[in-house]
């Protein structure tokens, strides 16, 4: 199922993304579709990122790689 969103940007925003659009010969909703997806992914991975430092931290034994799969 798809959601239209509308979303107002900046004449120079627009600018700039019809000048990427071209020149990766995709339609500007493509293209903004595209950079969205990009940014939850990267914002994804931060707050995983974040997560796994947080329980590293809580971790009271380390062991080293051997240990643990040569047993």
């Amino acid at each position: 199922m798809s959601t239209m969103v509308t979303i107002k940007f900046e004449t120079s925003l627009v600018t700039l993304m019809r000048t990427l659009a071209k020149q990766k010969h995709k339609s500007i909703n493509d293209l903004a579709k595209e950079l969205m997806l990009e940014a939850l992914e990267d914002r994804e991975d931060q707050a995983l990122s974040a997560l796994a430092d947080a329980r590293d931290k809580t971790i009271k034994k380390r062991k080293k790689h051997n240990e643990t799969w040569m047993t």
